[in-house]
């Protein structure tokens, strides 16, 4: 079985030799959860003509997590980016392999309705996050905690995807004190203010 390959975040374009211009460009599809900042550096390399420089014809291909993984299995993609879905499938014994991360730290904000104004605020409210016992789902409790909050105090909703959560978050789904997004992505945050449907905290 070929090995199956991964890329979390960025291809290293630099192990590849620069001297492919005369050459068939390669046809290689990379599979993507969202049209995000986190992604962006993907679109860029595509946009800027880097790909096609190292000999490379990407196809960029928008599937939730769960489904790259899938696709990854069966040849439909060659590389996926992402963390949770790779790293809990490479646990189970699948053949995935990291080559690169570029962030330092992941890009996660506890976004709220206006009346919520600290971390201690959310006791007995609910955050919503895209899955639970995902990325997202155990940063967030783990945001909560450093802030000395139990998260076991502050109750977890899945909503599917985040920009479900911003939905939830402006029609106050979660009862008398609404419901509360864990926001993933910076885009997603940034995005909170101009529709004044809630803020960092």
């Amino acid at each position: 079985m070929q090995t199956v390959k991964t890329l979390f975040i960025l291809i290293v374009l630099s192990v590849l030799s620069p001297s492919t211009h005369a050459q068939e460009l390669k046809k290689v599809r990379i599979g993507y959860p969202a049209f995000s900042l986190t992604f962006l550096t993907f679109f860029v390399a595509k946009d800027a003509g880097i790909y096609k420089n190292h000999g490379l014809d990407v196809d960029m291909v928008q599937m939730a997590g769960a489904v790259q993984t899938s696709a990854l299995v069966a040849g439909e993609i060659d590389y996926l980016t992402g963390i949770t879905s790779p790293l809990v499938a490479a646990a189970r014994g699948l053949p995935f392999k990291g080559i690169m991360v570029t962030h330092e730290r992941t890009l996660f904000w506890i976004v709220a309705n206006p009346e919520i104004r600290r971390i201690e605020d959310l006791i007995g409210k609910t955050v919503a996050v895209d899955r639970l016992a995902t990325l997202q789902d155990i940063v967030a409790r783990d945001l909560v905690k450093r802030k000395g909050v139990n998260p076991e105090r502050v109750t977890f909703v899945q909503t599917g995807w985040v920009s479900n959560s911003v939905q939830a978050l402006s029609q106050g789904v979660g009862g008398r004190g609404g419901t509360f997004a864990a926001a993933q992505r910076r885009d997603d945050t940034e995005r909170l203010p101009r529709t004044r449907i809630g803020h960092g905290i």
